[in-house]
C-alpha cells in the first residue's frame, strides 16, 4: 500500500466521522426546535457523538 492509498483510506474514515457527528447533531437539533429533546438530551448526545469519533479514530490509527 502506497502513501496515496493510506491517505485516501484515512481522509474517508474521518469523512464518515464528520458526517455522523453531523447528522446526529442535526437530528437532536431538529427535536429541540419541536420541543422534544430537552438540554440534557442534546448534551449527552453531543458527548456521546464526540466519544464515538474519538474512539472510530483510534481505531482508525491501529489499522
Amino acid at each position: 500500500m502506497n502513501l496515496n492509498d493510506w491517505l485516501l483510506l484515512r481522509s474517508e474514515h474521518c469523512l464518515k466521522n464528520i458526517v455522523l457527528a453531523m447528522l446526529i447533531k442535526v437530528m437532536v437539533l431538529g427535536l429541540g426546535v419541536g420541543g422534544v429533546a430537552t438540554l440534557w438530551e442534546a448534551v449527552i448526545a453531543d458527548v456521546g457523538v464526540a466519544l464515538l469519533a474519538i474512539l472510530n479514530a483510534v481505531r482508525i490509527q491501529k489499522m
